[in-house]
């Protein structure tokens, strides 16, 4: 499936509510894991997502090819606007 399917049901607003609930969740969490996907360059709004959804499986969940994104990595999707914003949907959808 491509990637530009879920960049056109992105939803600012959603994210967004979505992002401060999981801030609640990352502010609590000792600072090693709060800093564990710095190096990555990640925006601090996906960075808080990423570990609320994934926990300590965050590095290597952006590091994999996903058969839904037909084999693209995600860390390879901040590589524009459109692919950030197919990241924060597919992010919004896990379940969880």
């Amino acid at each position: 499936m491509s990637f530009h399917i879920f960049a056109k049901e992105f939803k600012e607003e959603y994210w967004l509510n979505f992002y401060k609930m999981s801030q609640i969740y990352f502010n609590s969490l000792p600072d090693p894991i709060k800093t564990s996907l710095d190096s990555f360059g990640i925006q601090e709004d996906i960075k808080t997502v990423l570990i609320y959804r994934l926990r300590n499986n965050a590095k290597s969940w952006l590091n994999t090819g996903l058969p839904l994104l037909d084999g693209i990595k995600p860390l390879n999707l901040l590589d524009s606007v459109e692919g950030t914003n197919a990241l924060k949907e597919i992010l919004l959808r896990m379940p969880d």
